[in-house]
């Protein structure tokens, strides 16, 4: 069981400025960092491999935030 007093992770994230150029943004930056951190777990090697564990894993993700 998670402490009351940890943060969810997407609350550790709120403040960071999406760099990216608004219309060359298809998914929030908080949706990215999260599939990202997710899939680096699983031992993703590269962007091919976050992206099929986002599409694996695409229900257990949604249960976190919904997908754009």
């Amino acid at each position: 069981m998670i402490p009351e007093t940890v943060p969810p992770i997407i609350d550790l994230f709120n403040d960071i400025k999406d760099p990216r150029i608004d219309r060359k943004k298809c998914y929030p930056l908080i949706e990215v960092i999260t599939i990202t951190l997710l899939a680096a777990m699983t031992f993703a090697k590269g962007w091919e491999d976050i992206e099929l564990y986002r599409k694996t894993k695409k229900g257990l993700v949604k249960t976190i935030f919904p997908l754009s």
